[in-house]
């Protein structure tokens, strides 16, 4: 199975957190740091193999314990349910618990619409430079 990020979605690291943002379905999403390596290796498809090996190389440089090709698996699993990647083949659904050190989804968050009337943001222009309320 390969796999390759989705072309509707962005994404930033921050701080050591990988943030993704889906654009189609208006989700963000934090990946924690394994994730975050795992989603940099899908710069170009990947098998679950050979991400397995990016991400164990990683951590053995850190001196970290590497996650399992379970772990990944179920990773895996979780961002092709999320439409952040792209499979290439059959997608086989992931019957195994992942264990706690492998990569994961750490938080996800609709996108909240924003404010656009003008009046409520103070000093924008001339009709907008008011307190809300008119004063």
């Amino acid at each position: 199975m390969r796999v390759e990020r989705s072309d509707r979605v962005a994404w930033r690291s921050v701080d050591g957190e990988t943030i993704v943002i889906h654009l189609g379905r208006r989700r963000l999403f934090g990946l924690d740091h394994l994730g975050g390596l795992v989603w940099q290796a899908l710069e170009t498809a990947k098998s679950l193999e050979e991400l397995g090996t990016l991400v164990s190389g990683a951590h053995h440089e850190r001196g970290d314990h590497a996650p399992s090709t379970i772990d990944i698996f179920a990773f895996v699993s979780d961002l092709l349910a999320e439409d952040l990647i792209l499979c290439t083949e059959a997608t086989p659904v992931s019957t195994v618990a992942p264990s706690s050190r492998g990569p994961k989804i750490e938080w996800r968050e609709e996108i909240q619409q924003f404010a656009g009337q003008c009046h409520l943001v103070y000093g924008q222009s001339h009709q907008c430079n008011q307190h809300p309320g008119g004063s």
